[in-house]
């Protein structure tokens, strides 16, 4: 660093006194220089709270429900490697709201039930032993990581900004996240600019003001149901025989993922994949001795 001028970009690096070239201890060949340090200063926050509610029912029938609410805060990542202060921000691994339901229903039809407890032979072999089951889960999706420095209008607060992948479009017409973008975009481009082709809000080495994650622009919400109908034969010598017929994600439901987070690119907003997968019937057997 004996050079009568230096750049201003290389005063903010890190450890400016290191420049690339052989004569300052360059990797030979490639003309560049490599620095590593290795810190143990950062930390995470985890608060929750859940309710457990389950009822067992003297016929059989049985019912379980649980919430849980929490909060996921970290502070492991650099917004401007340069000033070495951690950014407190809304984990990648946050999911404050997951609800899971589960419940067993034995139709009232054959041996020991309501209806039918005199059956025998065919009767009690067709209608009697049937058995619902079903499980449900949400889960709010997690934040979207900006791994990137973009602009954004500074009149304007990023952590008001809220995805909506999977709701409906601003204009009432189309799927939010596939036929339009999943949030609000117009604060990514300057007003009266090019849009996406405008060099200004190519970001260089600027210093970054744009979290890294944001409160309210996440995945897609996690909606799974399955069901499952069950048939339950009694053999001799004490032996059953259990048929199962079952619909894992019965809905069809589909999880939109991975949304294009490139103000410069042209399918900025929209999701180009689906996480989960489609609905499937499974049918096994089981025999108990």
């Amino acid at each position: 660093m004996d050079g009568a001028t230096i750049q201003r970009s290389q005063l903010l690096r890190l450890f400016p006194q290191f420049l690339a070239g052989a004569n300052n201890g360059a990797v030979s060949g490639t003309g560049t220089i490599s620095v590593g340090t290795e810190e143990y200063v950062g930390s995470d926050s985890y608060n929750a709270g859940s309710i457990r509610i389950e009822k067992r029912f003297s016929n059989g029938h049985s019912l379980l429900a649980t919430y849980t609410r929490s909060r996921l805060r970290d502070k492991l990542n650099y917004l401007n490697p340069a000033n070495g202060q951690l950014e407190d921000r809304v984990s990648p691994n946050d999911r404050p709201n997951r609800i899971t339901a589960g419940a067993i229903f034995h139709l009232p039809f054959g041996r020991g039930q309501k209806w039918g407890s005199d059956w025998k032979g065919v009767a009690e072999a067709i209608l009697g032993g049937w058995s619902l089951s079903g499980t449900y889960q949400y889960q709010t999706g997690f934040p979207l990581t900006w791994n990137t420095n973009v602009y954004y209008d500074p009149t304007r607060d990023p952590k008001d900004l809220r995805s909506n992948i999977g709701g409906q479009c601003g204009n009432g017409a189309g799927i939010a996240g596939l036929d339009c973008p999943a949030w609000d975009t117009s604060g990514f481009y300057i007003e009266g600019g090019t849009g996406r082709t405008d060099p200004r809000i190519q970001m260089g080495n600027n210093v970054r003001t744009f979290p890294s994650t944001l409160p309210d622009v996440r995945t897609h919400d996690l909606h799974l149901l399955d069901l499952g109908l069950y048939k339950t034969f009694t053999l001799p010598r004490a032996m059953e025989l259990q048929v199962r017929v079952e619909a894992i994600n019965a809905l069809n439901y589909t999880v939109l993922w991975n949304p294009n987070q490139d103000p410069r690119n042209a399918a900025f907003g929209p999701v180009n994949q689906d996480r989960n997968n489609p609905r499937d019937f499974q049918l096994a057997a089981r025999l108990s001795f």
